[in-house]
């Protein structure tokens, strides 16, 4: 995983889809953590224990695809399980730490920029 807050982002978008019924601007949010994790899919830059049944990624994806009335890369992506062979990212250490205060806000999923590498 190259984006050392990729969990602080899912552990955000898991927020804000909870919150999407109440608030209409959480769908910009989470349109935003759609691209941001879809280029990290087309980069190669995710670890393929994203997709792990029990992760905090997938729990993401189960509750925001109930709520999810749009087509995207992203949203084509996961429902057509693109992801079981694809073999997208390499397996590595799954370290979910969303506490990590150095991440930046939701605001820059698009910015490449905004990614920090870990080796």
């Amino acid at each position: 995983m190259e984006d050392s807050c990729f969990w602080a982002h899912v552990e955000e978008a898991i927020r804000s889809c909870r919150r999407l019924d109440r608030a209409s601007s959480e769908q910009e949010k989470l349109t935003k953590f759609e691209e941001y994790v879809m280029d990290l899919i087309k980069k190669h830059k995710v670890s393929s224990d994203i997709f792990l049944e029990k992760s905090s990624y997938m729990q993401w994806w189960r509750e925001y695809q109930d709520k999810v009335s749009h087509q995207s890369p992203l949203v084509n992506y996961m429902k057509n399980r693109h992801y079981i062979n694809s073999g997208e990212g390499s397996p590595t250490d799954s370290n979910e730490n969303p506490s990590d205060t150095s991440c930046s806000s939701p605001s820059t999923y698009g910015d490449p920029h905004s990614a920090q590498r870990v080796s």
